[in-house]
C-alpha cells in the first residue's frame, strides 16, 4: 500500500510538473522530468555522506542549538545534496535550454527526494503520515529546491555569454543558504509543535516559487510575441538558438523577426533552417518561395505559391495573411504575397 500510494502520488506530481513548462511543446525536446526524478533518488546517499564529512566540523556551532542543527545539519545538507545531481545532470545533458528549465529540472529532483523519504517515514509512522506527507512534504522539498533552481537556470542560460558576466556562481550558493535556511526553520517548527507557524513558512516558499516561476513564462523565448517586437525578440532569439540550435520555433520566429527588420537574406537562412526541420509547416514554405519568387521571378516557386494558395482552406489563409500583413507590414512584398492569397 506504502508502494502503491507513492507511485500515484509520483504520477500526479510528474503531471504538475509538466504543465507549469506552458511552452514545452514548442522545445521539441523530448522531457527531461523523469531523468531528473531519477537523479534525485541519488540525492539521498549523498546525505549520509555529506552528514559524515561536515558533522563534526560544525558540531560546536549547533551543540545547543535545535534550529541551527536543522539549518545546517538537516536544510543545507539536503539542498546541496539534491544540488549535486542536479547540477551534474543539467551539464552533462545541456537539459536547461531556458531559465525556466532549471526550476522544472531541481523541482523534479526534489519530488524524487521527497518521495523516497516519505517511503521511509510510512515504514515507521504509518500511511496517515504518508498520506500528509504527499502533499505539505513534497511540496515543500519541491519549491526549496526550485529556489537554487532558479538561480542556477539563470547561470547556466546565461554562461558563455556577454549576459553571463552578470552572474556568478556565488549567486547560486547563496540561493542553496537561502533554501537551506528555510527548510531548517521549517523542520524546527514542526520540532517545537508549531504545525501552523511551519505552514505559513511552506506558504512562503511556495509563493516566492510560483512568482518566480511566472516571470520565467513571461520572459520565456519560447512564449509568443508578435513580430512587431523584433528589435528586442531578435536578440533574445539568438540567444536561445545558442542552446537549442534545432529549434523550429526559434529559427521561424527569428526567420520572420529578420524580415520583418528588412534583411530578407538573415530572414530567408532561419526559414530555410526551420523547414528543413519541419517541412510541412505552411508558412515558413510560404514565405520562403514567395522570397525566391520576389526576388528572382522563379516559375518553381511561383507554381508552390500557387498550389499552397489553392489547396489552403479559408480559415488558413487568413492566418496566413495575417502573418503576411505583420510580416512584411508597409513594405511592397506585402501587395504581391495577398494577391497570391487571392486577397
Amino acid at each position: 500500500m506504502i508502494l502503491i500510494i507513492s507511485f500515484a502520488a509520483a504520477v500526479i506530481w510528474i503531471r504538475v510538473l509538466k504543465n507549469l513548462d506552458k511552452d514545452r511543446k514548442l522545445k521539441t525536446d523530448k522531457s527531461f522530468i523523469r531523468l531528473f526524478i531519477f537523479a534525485g533518488f541519488s540525492s539521498l546517499p549523498l546525505v549520509f555522506i555529506i552528514s559524515d564529512l561536515i558533522e563534526p566540523i560544525l558540531r560546536p556551532f549547533y551543540t545547543y542549538s535545535v534550529i541551527l542543527y536543522n539549518i545546517l545539519m538537516v536544510g543545507m545538507v539536503e539542498e546541496v545534496s539534491k544540488f549535486i545531481p542536479f547540477f551534474l545532470l543539467t551539464i552533462r545533458k545541456q537539459a536547461v535550454k531556458e531559465p525556466r528549465d532549471g526550476v522544472i529540472h531541481a523541482a523534479s529532483v526534489g519530488l524524487a527526494f521527497a518521495l523516497v523519504e516519505n517511503i521511509e517515514y510510512a515504514f515507521f509512522y504509518g500511511l496517515n503520515i504518508l498520506l500528509i506527507r504527499s502533499i505539505l512534504t513534497i511540496v515543500g522539498h519541491m519549491t526549496l529546491a526550485s529556489i537554487w533552481g532558479a538561480t542556477a537556470g539563470v547561470y547556466i542560460y546565461n554562461r558563455n555569454t556577454r549576459m553571463g558576466d552578470n552572474h556568478s556562481p556565488l549567486m547560486i550558493a547563496g540561493s542553496i543558504i537561502v533554501a537551506g535556511t528555510f527548510h531548517g526553520i521549517y523542520n524546527s517548527l514542526l520540532s517545537y509543535d508549531h504545525f501552523m507557524a511551519a505552514l505559513f513558512v511552506d506558504f512562503i516558499v511556495l509563493m516566492i516559487s510560483l512568482r518566480v516561476l511566472n516571470f520565467f513564462n513571461k520572459t520565456s523565448p519560447y512564449k509568443k510575441k508578435p513580430i512587431r517586437d523584433y528589435k528586442t525578440e531578435i536578440p533574445r532569439l539568438v540567444h536561445a538558438l545558442d542552446k537549442n540550435p534545432e529549434n523550429f520555433y526559434l529559427n521561424k520566429q527569428l526567420g520572420f523577426c529578420y524580415l520583418r527588420a528588412g534583411n530578407t537574406e538573415k530572414g530567408k537562412r532561419y526559414l530555410k533552417k526551420a523547414n528543413k526541420i519541419n517541412s510541412r509547416e505552411i508558412s515558413v514554405r510560404f514565405f520562403l518561395n514567395f522570397i525566391d519568387y520576389y526576388q528572382t521571378g522563379d516559375f518553381r516557386s511561383e507554381r508552390a505559391l500557387n498550389y499552397i494558395s489553392e489547396s489552403l482552406p479559408s480559415r488558413s489563409k487568413l492566418i496566413l495573411k495575417r502573418k503576411v500583413i505583420e510580416v512584411f507590414k508597409n513594405r511592397p512584398e506585402k501587395e504581391r504575397a495577398l494577391k497570391i492569397l487571392g486577397f
